[in-house]
């Protein structure tokens, strides 16, 4: 299921600012669900930067990011599933079999939102939700794990990516042949390897976690396990919301120097999204 932004061309985008509220009421909603279910997640990413260095977003971010551990977060999709969650949802491969994530979004089902970056919207606006899953101890087979799960999503990016012309011709005409095949190849088969692959690294228990659901994390995102084992509360703009008790620790192994701006040329929205009120009509009618 596939939409298209040209089906919106006629609709004023909801201004980014509402987006964020409504990003704030998706976490809201997602913290008391969790509170209520004796479910652990942690702000991670981009929101946990901005949760201790701005005290909410970041304000050249328009996203949120949290992660849960493995168990945790295969609890949630099952409880959430049957949950009365009025106008929120999960946008997965169960409501979407073009979606091509290994990871689920929340959504506001009233909204539909698209990324420039892509041709397709894959869910309403949303809040990420990751599964942190155990890492090996080896930083070869981190290493080995890490390479082949980048050429995985490299195809998946290049499945679901906008086309952009290389600087090269030759490199030009692979990613064009690399394309026409991959249209060929249904992007669930990819995601699934993927989820193969992530199960077979994470099949034990060890002192390290990570997040391999998404693209290059190691080792940028590879922590001790103790610093994601407990919770504090910190306000992010009007909320409170959970950030791993070891913040610092976690921040400075992604970051560095994470209280340190970023210079003034690399403040600018990394996602570019534009989203709309969906139309009252079902789509593709």
């Amino acid at each position: 299921m596939k939409i298209r932004q040209k089906e919106y061309a006629r609709q004023s985008p909801i201004p980014l600012e509402e987006q964020k509220r409504m990003q704030l009421g998706i976490l809201s909603f997602f913290h008391a669900f969790c509170a209520a279910n004796d479910l652990r997640y942690y702000a991670i990413c981009g929101t946990l930067l901005g949760t201790v260095r701005h005290k909410g977003f970041i304000p050249w971010d328009d996203d949120v990011d949290v992660t849960m551990p493995r168990a945790d977060y295969t609890r949630f999709l099952d409880l959430f599933a049957r949950a009365d969650t009025g106008h929120y949802s999960i946008a997965s491969e169960n409501s979407n079999p073009d979606y091509p994530y290994n990871f689920v979004k929340v959504q506001d089902d009233r909204t539909i939102l698209f990324e420039k970056s892509m041709g397709y919207s894959f869910s309403g606006i949303y809040i990420d939700v990751f599964p942190m899953d155990f890492l090996p101890e080896s930083p070869e087979q981190r290493q080995r794990i890490n390479k082949k799960l980048d050429r995985l999503y490299a195809l998946v990016g290049a499945k679901i990516l906008r086309w952009k012309p290389r600087h090269s011709g030759l490199k030009t005409l692979g990613a064009a042949l690399a394309r026409v095949f991959l249209s060929f190849v249904p992007v669930g088969i990819l995601r699934n390897k993927i989820e193969r692959l992530i199960s077979l690294a994470s099949k034990s228990p060890t002192s390290l976690v990570g997040i391999l659901a998404i693209r290059s994390t190691l080792p940028t995102y590879c922590f001790d396990s103790a610093w994601m084992s407990d919770a504090v509360l910190l306000p992010f703009e009007h909320l409170s919301i959970r950030v791993p008790r070891e913040y610092a620790k976690v921040l400075e192994t992604a970051y560095g120097d994470y209280m340190q701006l970023p210079p003034v040329e690399e403040r600018s929205y990394k996602h570019s999204t534009l989203s709309y009120f969906r139309h009252t009509r079902k789509e593709g009618q």
